[in-house]
């Protein structure tokens, strides 16, 4: 018997620390705060919407001039390519209003990765 007292005395105090811990919380982040975790700098929203402005009208143009007038089908993965880059700075401008992990997932989905060559070093 004395051995389950030690476990439900060791298991009161975890209980007491954790509503401490609760009550003493550390206060919230404010959200330039939790932005600038999330990048290290602090972006700025009118640049994202000038390009993301720019890369719709690239993407239009390139569509309408390249893809439908001329038929060069080849270059609908610019298109494509322009269209992934403008829904990153609508991710980009929904994360500035609201910082949420699942934001920032969603504007590194379409980003570029590292370049495993660009790692290697000369011998």
């Amino acid at each position: 018997m004395q051995h389950s007292s030690g476990v439900e005395a060791v298991s009161a105090v975890h209980t007491v620390v954790a509503r401490q811990l609760l009550q003493t919380a550390a206060p919230t982040m404010s959200k330039s705060d939790e932005i600038y975790s999330y990048f290290e700098y602090l972006p700025d929203r009118s640049l994202a919407i000038v390009a993301l402005a720019l890369y719709l009208a690239y993407a239009f143009a390139i569509a309408l001039i390249m893809v439908v007038k001329r038929r060069q089908w080849f270059m609908t993965i610019v298109v494509i390519t322009a269209l992934c880059e403008a829904a990153g700075y609508i991710c980009r401008l929904a994360f500035l209003s609201k910082p949420v992990y699942g934001g920032y997932v969603a504007m590194q989905w379409c980003a570029p990765k590292e370049n495993p060559l660009d790692t290697v070093t000369a011998a």
